[in-house]
């Protein structure tokens, strides 16, 4: 979300700017970041814990993949 090159962040940006107009995508971002970095992580955890899972199950990591993490 705080990626300048995602387009809703300037939507936002245009909505915070109503209620205060100095407002900027520096300050859009900042405020983004508490939010950001505890979702980040929590992703981070799932795909760890879904590589962990198919590492240990033995299943291929896609549909017609014959490679297998691991060998």
């Amino acid at each position: 979300m705080i990626t300048p090159m995602n387009p809703y962040l300037f939507v936002l940006l245009m909505l915070v700017k109503q209620y205060e107009p100095k407002a900027g995508l520096g300050t859009v971002i900042s405020r983004m970041l508490p939010f950001v970095i505890p979702f980040w992580v929590a992703w981070v955890l799932v795909l760890v814990l879904v590589l962990v899972v198919f590492y240990f199950a033995g299943w291929p990591m896609g549909p017609g993949v014959g490679i297998r993490i691991g060998g």
